[in-house]
C-alpha cells in the first residue's frame, strides 16, 4: 500500500517534509507542529515509515509547473465546535471528485487526484471555482506549501478519509476511493456541476446559502451580507 501512496501523492521531486508535533494547541484548537524541510526526493520506503507511524511526512504538489493531486484545505476558526458534516453534503449534492480526509488537527483536506500530470493554473481555476461555491476555504494547494499525507500510523490513525455516509475508510478504503475519483480535467470540463440548492434559499448562490445559515467567523462577511441585501432589494421591486 505504501508504493501506492506514493504514486498517488506524485509531486515534488526535489524535497519533502518532515513533520514532528509538539503536543501542543493553538487558541482554535489546531495542533501545533514543528516542520522540516529535507532536500531529498520522497521514496516509497519512506511512505511506508509514514503509515507505519515512524515518521509523518509531507510533500508539495506541484511539480514546477504540472501537477497530479491538488488540495482544499478546511481550517476551521474554532475546531471544538466545528463539524464536517455540511461539507461533505456539499461534496455528495454537487457530486464533485473529492475526496475528503481529516486532518491532523481535525480539520478536512479536500484532495483532487488526476490522471496525468496537468497545468496547475488549470487545477487552481477549477478548485477556486469550487471553493468559492461550496467550501470558502482560505487555502488551495499548490500554493507553494506542503500537505502532510493521511494515514500516519494508519492501523490507530487520526487522519482518515470519509465516505459518503460519513463513515471513516481503511487505507485501503481510502486508495480505493481515489482511484475512482481520479478525473482528467481535460474530459471534466466538459461535464456541468449540479447543485441542489436548500429549499428556503434557492433564490441564493450556494456561498450567500452558506453565510444564512451557518454562523460567520471567517473574512469578507461584509461582503457577502451586501449581495443578501442587493438579492433581497431585487426582490423587492419584482
Amino acid at each position: 500500500m505504501y508504493q501506492q501512496l506514493f504514486e498517488l501523492f506524485a509531486g515534488n521531486d526535489t524535497s519533502y517534509i518532515q513533520v514532528t508535533l509538539n503536543g501542543d494547541k493553538d487558541e482554535r484548537g489546531k495542533r501545533k507542529a514543528n516542520y522540516l524541510t529535507i532536500h531529498k526526493s520522497l521514496t516509497p520506503e519512506l511512505c511506508k515509515e509514514h503509515i507505519e507511524g515512524k515518521r509523518i511526512i509531507g510533500l508539495k504538489p506541484e511539480k514546477e509547473d504540472i501537477c497530479k493531486w491538488a488540495c482544499i484545505d478546511i481550517d476551521p476558526t474554532n475546531y471544538e465546535n466545528y463539524s464536517s458534516k455540511k461539507y461533505i453534503d456539499n461534496i455528495v449534492k454537487a457530486k464533485l471528485p473529492l475526496v475528503p480526509v481529516v486532518s491532523k488537527s481535525g480539520g478536512l483536506h479536500l484532495f483532487l487526484f488526476l490522471k496525468e500530470w496537468t497545468n496547475v493554473k488549470d487545477v487552481l481555476k477549477i478548485l477556486h471555482e469550487w471553493n468559492d461555491l461550496y467550501f470558502l476555504s482560505k487555502e488551495v494547494f499548490p500554493c507553494n506549501k506542503a500537505v502532510g499525507f493521511p494515514y500516519f500510523n494508519a492501523e490507530q490513525t487520526t487522519e482518515y478519509a470519509i465516505g459518503n455516509t460519513g463513515v471513516g475508510l481503511t487505507l485501503k478504503g481510502f486508495l480505493d476511493l481515489a482511484e475512482q475519483r481520479k478525473i482528467s480535467l481535460t474530459d471534466y470540463k466538459t461535464s456541468k456541476i449540479a447543485y441542489e440548492p436548500e429549499d428556503q434559499w434557492s433564490q441564493y448562490p450556494p456561498c450567500v446559502q452558506k453565510l444564512i445559515q451557518e454562523r460567520w467567523a471567517g473574512d469578507f462577511r461584509n461582503n457577502y451580507l451586501f449581495n443578501v441585501l442587493v438579492l433581497e432589494t431585487k426582490k423587492m421591486k419584482t
